[in-house]
């Protein structure tokens, strides 16, 4: 589940208290770090990742799911960029009865080692709807609904290099920190042929891609989702 905790005999509520309060650790782990990393050069530049999904179409409805799939996405980065809790998680403490347990003196911590940039890795995207039978879609840690617009890699996950510019610009916007795109690319099935090239004796490659359009699968991948839900996590 991305924090640690091994709570599958706890009821729903105990297992809400127990992760947020295992990631309330790691925030102040990483908010030392960040201060220890500052104090061994001052040049260091340390910092945290998140991800984002699109609506699957204009639906108020729809636009509301991502809005709420994108807010426990996001919400490691909004502290560990801000320094503090933001206001909707706070809320959904309340509403679902969740209590953490932190010393003032750690609050303190997690605003004084706050990151220096935000990072994210770009392979694919998703979206969201609120509907709740959907053709799934997942790669690399990731899973959500196919998005009808795009055409597929051999391994099913959807080919957004847009996506990668509207995730720079959402994320400029609201963390207004530098941006670092930890991995970036495309798999695919790669064949050395007479037609795309060769590899020489010195192992440099000479390559000609010819563009081809992949087939969009429904299959459904078995990574684990490390996105954290507020309904089920």
């Amino acid at each position: 589940m991305g924090t640690g905790a091994i709570d599958s005999n706890l009821s729903t509520s105990e297992q809400l208290n127990l992760r947020y309060q295992a990631l309330q650790h790691q925030f102040i782990a990483s908010a030392k770090a960040v201060q220890i990393g500052h104090n061994i050069d001052s040049e260091n530049k340390i910092g945290c990742t998140a991800y984002q999904t699109y609506p699957k179409t204009r639906n108020q409805s729809d636009v509301r799911a991502a809005q709420l799939q994108d807010k426990p996405n996001m919400f490691f980065a909004d502290v560990q960029v801000c320094g503090k809790y933001p206001e909707y998680l706070n809320r959904c403490f309340k509403e679902n009865g969740i209590e953490l347990s932190m010393d003032p003196e750690y609050e303190v911590e997690i605003k004084k080692g706050t990151v220096d940039y935000s990072g994210f890795s770009c392979y694919m995207s998703t979206v969201t709807s609120d509907a709740s039978k959907v053709e799934k879609t997942s790669g690399n840690f990731a899973m959500g609904e196919l998005n009808p617009y795009l055409e597929a890699s051999d391994w099913g996950w959807p080919i957004d290099p847009v996506g990668l510019r509207v995730t720079l610009n959402e994320y400029r916007n609201h963390y207004r920190v530098p941006l670092f795109i930890v991995e970036n690319g495309l798999g695919a099935l790669d064949e050395i042929t007479d037609v795309y090239g060769h590899i020489d004796e010195n192992g440099s490659s000479v390559r000609k891609r010819l563009a081809r359009k992949m087939a969009t699968t429904d299959k459904i991948g078995k990574n684990i989702r490390l996105s954290v839900q507020f309904q089920s996590f």
